[in-house]
């Protein structure tokens, strides 16, 4: 299965806790990412998984910061040629169920891998605070806070067009309640249920002890620590109030995945602009020539709802207005004269 997420949402915790809750085997050090001081306990992604997303990425013009607005177009016919030639250097991923594999890259690149394997791969995926990941990312990568919160957007708008139903979506935040109330935990059932529904067993009590109490530590979530506020007084308080908003539709509601959906569905206004005007854009015009058609039909869309929503307001005015109700007798009588 995939684990993705944003980058920084807790994809590395939710990739580890599955992994032993399905008494996989921990992968030799030499195949993953190396220790650092950002995943004291690990990435827990391979290192040949996520060499091939940057490669896919690149294809197409992108990295992981440098995103989309719309999906890349993996079944072109230039990107199905290299794909398949993929399949084979892959064929372990498709053949075997006994995997789990974790890139904040999945978000991007997962069409791609329906004409790899040639069938589709379960998703566990996780949804943290726009604010705490905006924080991390300009702690760990200088990335202006406008910016993080824009990728923070982007990779669960791409996210939500890939994931289903049958999925699995959860929070950071749950993941770490997990430490005090695993017994009787909601997110626990959620993953219970969704490795059963993949035909395994649910893990016993015991072992949902174990792997909470060797997972998760609550000391290393420390982004909370960083006051937001005090990072930069520039950033627009509008558009943290759009991302807080669109989560908290997400955390509140009890079918996640569904909302989740929704909620991602289209590109608010004030993410568009600072995509627009920041380094979340390809550098390279030349290699996805389409970005800017792309760009400019979802303003376009935006601007077009927008507009539909003003109009609907004003006719909701006219038609209380007392003009509309003085002229309705002449109106009647032109309908019926062109019914003649």
């Amino acid at each position: 299965m995939f684990v993705t997420g944003c980058h920084r949402s807790g994809t590395s915790l939710l990739a580890a806790i599955i992994q032993d809750l399905r008494g996989l085997k921990a992968k030799a050090r030499s195949a993953e990412l190396e220790l650092k001081l950002e995943n004291p306990r690990g990435f827990f992604e391979s290192k040949r998984l996520m060499e091939l997303n940057e490669s896919l990425l690149d294809s197409i013009g992108l990295t992981w910061k440098r995103l989309p607005l719309l999906s890349p177009e993996w079944d072109s016919v230039e990107s199905l040629q290299s794909l398949k030639e993929l399949r084979s250097a892959f064929s372990f991923y498709a053949l075997n169920q006994n995997w789990v594999d974790k890139d904040p890259r999945l978000c991007l690149t997962y069409g791609a891998y329906l004409h790899i394997f040639l069938k589709r791969v379960p998703i566990v995926a996780v949804i943290r605070n726009p604010i705490d990941v905006a924080t991390s990312l300009y702690s760990r990568d200088g990335i202006k806070l406008e910016e993080g919160l824009t990728l923070w957007f982007l990779y669960n708008y791409h996210l939500a067009g890939v994931i289903q139903e049958n999925d699995c979506l959860t929070t950071y935040q749950d993941l770490l309640d997990l430490k005090d109330n695993y017994s009787s935990s909601l997110t626990r059932t959620l993953i219970d249920n969704f490795l059963v529904n993949l035909g395994e067993g649910a893990p016993s009590k015991e072992v949902w002890k174990n792997v909470v109490k060797s997972r998760i530590e609550l000391s290393l979530n420390r982004s909370n620590s960083i006051e937001f506020s005090q990072l930069n007084n520039n950033y627009s308080i509008n558009l943290t109030k759009i991302c807080s908003d669109l989560y908290e539709k997400v955390v509140d509601s009890s079918a996640k995945i569904s909302a989740f959906r929704e909620t991602f569905y289209s590109i608010p206004r004030p993410i568009l602009d600072v995509f627009r005007n920041s380094e979340l854009r390809p550098e390279s015009i030349n290699k996805r020539s389409s970005l800017e058609k792309e760009l400019r039909l979802e303003e376009m869309v935006n601007e077009s709802n927008v507009q539909i929503k003003d109009l609907r307001g004003e006719l909701k005015a006219l038609r209380s207005s007392k003009s509309w109700k003085i002229t309705k007798p002449m109106r009647q009588l032109l309908e019926l004269i062109k019914g003649l």
